[in-house]
């Protein structure tokens, strides 16, 4: 689904679950969407932010984008930063304030070699229970990345 016109509605956070929205008639997913509690449905704009998104159907995530008026004038998300959440997280809302302040940590799966990256709080990186995305495995190796703190003041 690709957005007409470039209308924005917002720039925006949305959190819910990734669902499949089409299908083609082999059964393969087309288009997924982004289904929130407020029962809201967001369309995933085709992109390599999707191609990812397809890996997490049926898990929670927090998106950040622009939200745009589809061909249908359904909402269009077009994703800029997305992180799946915890099964068991609390409210939404306060999540995605959580997730703009949270490091993100590279791993790689010792089973299947998938490379995945994962926004934790320090309590959550510190419980040690991440999992890779593809296979679900717990054997995974944290890597080490390059980082950059920006500070206020200037030296």
């Amino acid at each position: 689904m690709k957005a007409s016109n470039n209308q924005i509605y917002s720039t925006d956070d949305i959190a819910g679950i990734i669902m499949p929205h089409n299908w083609d008639k082999d059964g393969k997913v087309t288009q997924i969407a982004i289904y929130t509690n407020k029962e809201e449905i967001y369309l995933v704009e085709h992109n390599q932010k999707e191609k990812q998104l397809l890996n997490y159907i049926n898990r929670r995530v927090a998106v950040k984008g622009k939200i745009l008026r589809g061909n249908a004038g359904n909402p269009v998300v077009v994703i800029k930063n997305h992180l799946v959440l915890a099964e068991d997280a609390d409210d939404e809302n306060d999540i995605i304030l959580k997730v703009k302040k949270m490091p993100t940590y590279e791993f790689i799966c010792e089973k299947c070699k998938k490379r995945f990256s994962i926004q934790l709080s320090l309590a959550d990186y510190e419980k040690k229970k991440w999992a890779c995305p593809k296979c679900k495995s717990r054997k995974v190796k944290q890597q080490i990345t390059p980082f950059q703190i920006q500070t206020s003041s200037k030296s």
